[in-house]
């Protein structure tokens, strides 16, 4: 079993990309003319949610990273 299946960090995962996304999704309003050429506001919403869906993704793949390190005694004094 890994940590990021325990529901507590899997939600502290979501959290953190869903706070990305609503952040990154804020800067349409924010400043629109940094978008001027490039997105349209239904397109930067987009983007902001497949990038906060592979945030979620890189994160829960660390902490497995970083979980199966300590598992394996990488972070022991003696290594």
């Amino acid at each position: 079993m890994s940590i990021t299946d325990m529901d507590r960090i899997d939600g502290l995962i979501g959290q953190l990309a869903e706070a990305f996304d609503v952040d990154m999704g804020g800067l349409f309003d924010e400043a629109p003319e940094i978008f001027e050429g490039r997105s349209t506001e239904s397109e930067w919403m987009l983007q902001c949610s497949k990038a906060s869906t592979e945030l979620a993704e890189l994160i829960e793949a660390a902490v497995q990273k970083v979980e199966m390190q300590l598992h394996d005694g990488q972070y022991h004094p003696r290594n």
